[in-house]
């Protein structure tokens, strides 16, 4: 009875080991999109402004890289589930339907006229990559840095169509934020090995 404790410990150990791992490269990753984006606009002539698709562009690069963490994440912890009770695979294929239906939305809502479509969108995508983060978050323990870029995240994706003064500056902040979670995330374990 006691080796099966140590054993489900030791298990609970390497998966909250490989979800922090996961989750700081995702948040040193996506750290960087504001940035990114920042100086694409710079360099972007004033007259394509206003076209989505290079900002869509953009974003392949970065989704594939979260694809690939997140699929090798599950590919690890599939070893442990039994001992950790980990029941996601519906759960994360429907979360990444929403995100999908969020994004579509999101993209086509950029159009005039179709505002209506690009706040459900955005509501959607923002909601839904939030909780996908706090349900992994949980498996390794939530911390306090996990929550702030939950919301350095939401403020930014809704500061995000709106024409106020200074609007750059959640993007630093997320960036900023985002920055400390994912050093904060790996600094977890190395500590912890």
């Amino acid at each position: 009875m006691k080796s099966v404790e140590e054993a489900k410990e030791i298990a609970r150990r390497a998966t909250r080991r490989i979800i922090r791992k996961t989750l700081g490269k995702y948040y040193l990753l996506w750290s960087t999109y504001p940035l990114v984006i920042g100086v694409l606009y710079i360099l972007t002539p004033p007259s394509l402004l206003e076209n989505p698709l290079p900002y869509i562009l953009t974003l392949i690069p970065y989704l594939t890289l979260t694809s690939y963490f997140f699929m090798d994440m599950g590919k690890k912890l599939r070893r442990y589930k039994e001992l950790i009770g980990w029941k996601s695979r519906r759960r994360v294929s429907l979360l990444i339907v929403l995100m999908l239906a969020g994004f579509v939305m999101l993209v086509l809502g950029y159009e005039p006229g179709f505002n209506y479509l690009l706040i459900l969108g955005l509501s959607l995508y923002t909601s839904t990559v939030d909780y996908y983060i706090y349900y992994t978050a949980s498996f390794a323990r939530f911390r306090y840095y996990d929550l702030l870029t939950m919301v350095t995240f939401s403020i930014s994706m809704f500061v995000w169509f709106l024409p106020l003064p200074y609007s750059e500056a959640p993007y630093l902040v997320m960036s900023v934020v985002w920055i400390f979670s994912g050093y904060s995330s790996l600094s977890e374990v190395i500590e912890d090995v």
